[in-house]
């Protein structure tokens, strides 16, 4: 069976520095031997190397920071939470924000010491551009739930999740279920798959001559904002969390999957 994956007003930072919207990205994959068979943008046939590029870097930013602004529905740190709720909406707004506008000032001081081959600089062009295409319709994701673990554990823990969600509602004040559910579960997901699925950055290809400037911030992304920051001086996972609404939804993910779920993190802080 063949898959089609596709994006449709396709973000790109090109070469020159500039950003520019571009039309089609049509990736299709067979589900039986799951590898890739063809990839094209527009009516241009890509290599897996560029195919690579393009779905990595988009998932990595123009698709990502999607996730990071519902996160910021997901918090309240003055009204009448847990201290540990209202530690995980301090993290998440401060590291929103220092995502927001330090990736843009990142690459800006990168090209100015001359450690980037490409003007990175419009970056934060990509990311407002993200944010302002919101989520596309996804309803026929469930078609991929018999092929993808991953697929099947998100629709089952959601639904988990907003039953619990709205068990403890009263302990939540201000705060949106689906937006907690999508700035916490699926964000760290977003995040802890991806570096399994790219643990090589070199694999990016920066001499491309069409996407070698995307090639490049994929790099920089996958070298610095994937992975866990180190030496945490508080709990931010699901497993270890210490409020009941997070212990319900934790014992419910690990019977469906333990790898996943000890994956689920509890505030946006990477």
């Amino acid at each position: 069976m063949i898959a089609t994956f596709l994006w449709t007003g396709f973000p790109m930072l090109m070469n020159d520095g500039k950003m520019e919207v571009e039309g089609y990205l049509r990736i299709y994959v067979d589900l039986d031997t799951r590898s890739m068979t063809t990839a094209t943008f527009d009516d241009r046939e890509l290599t897996a190397k560029d195919a690579v590029t393009l779905v990595f870097v988009h998932a990595a930013i123009a698709g990502h920071v999607v996730l990071h602004a519902y996160g910021n529905w997901a918090c309240n740190i003055e009204g009448d939470v847990s201290s540990f709720m209202k530690t995980m909406g301090i993290a998440t707004v401060f590291y929103n924000y220092s995502g927001s506008t330090g990736f843009p000032r990142l690459a800006r001081l990168l090209h100015e010491f001359n450690l980037t081959r490409y003007d990175l600089t419009h970056i934060g062009d990509i990311i407002s551009y993200g944010c302002a295409c919101g989520v596309p319709p996804h309803a026929s994701i469930v078609e991929l739930r018999t092929h993808s673990k991953v697929v099947d554990f998100v629709i089952r823990v959601r639904r988990k999740f907003l039953k619990t969600f709205g068990k403890y509602q009263s302990k939540f004040p201000g705060v949106d279920g689906e937006a907690l559910f999508i700035g916490t579960i699926l964000h760290s997901l977003d995040h802890s798959l991806g570096a399994e699925n790219m643990p090589e950055p070199l694999w990016l290809d920066v001499n491309s001559p069409t996407f070698g400037a995307m090639a490049e911030v994929g790099r920089i992304a996958q070298t610095t904002f994937l992975d866990d920051l180190p030496c945490l001086l508080f709990h931010k996972l699901y497993k270890n969390a210490p409020d009941v609404f997070y212990k319900e939804v934790y014992s419910h993910a690990l019977a469906i999957n333990p790898k996943l779920a000890d994956f689920m993190g509890t505030a946006i802080i990477k």
